[in-house]
């Protein structure tokens, strides 16, 4: 683990190619209709299974839903199996481990909502450590995993900011 490397993005490249997933058909035709999703193809397709030829990609990565998918291993190789050798693959999770901030209402929520599913479907506070996703990654077969926090923070002008 890297403790405080930059992160740049020069976002004056043009991706040759743009695919985005999700298994639900609705949440495919809602991102279509977006304005920013102009010039991406999206495809209803299961993480754990993608129908792309191995190496496809330069990268692959999975925002914000890693946690909630059954077999997370089995969708981080699927991810792996379809980027190149020398690719990236990426994620970055809800940080149930913490127990503060907007995870701590989503992990509640969850909690609430999925009853004693929640922990079989892998939605568990310690699933989210920083080790525990290094581990997850490697067991996919992928080296020189780095994690690290992403601290974004959130100010309301007062209570009905936030609850709106």
């Amino acid at each position: 683990m890297k403790q405080g490397k930059a992160v740049t993005l020069d976002l004056n490249l043009a991706a040759a190619e743009i695919v985005a997933i999700d298994p639900s058909p609705e949440q495919v035709s809602y991102a279509q209709s977006r304005k920013a999703a102009e010039g991406v193809q999206f495809q209803a397709v299961d993480a754990r299974s993608m129908p792309f030829e191995s190496g496809k990609f330069d990268v692959a990565v999975s925002a914000l839903v890693l946690n909630f998918i059954p077999d997370r291993e089995k969708a981080v190789s699927e991810m792996r199996r379809v980027v190149r050798p020398g690719g990236k693959v990426a994620a970055y999770v809800w940080d149930f481990a913490s127990g503060k901030g907007t995870a701590e209402h989503l992990n509640s929520a969850v909690k609430e909502h999925e009853g004693p599913a929640f922990r079989r479907a892998g939605l568990y506070p310690e699933s989210t450590t920083q080790e525990s996703l290094k581990s997850l990654f490697e067991s996919a077969g992928l080296t020189s995993v780095e994690t690290r926090p992403i601290e974004i923070p959130v100010t309301f002008r007062d209570f009905d900011d936030y609850w709106n």
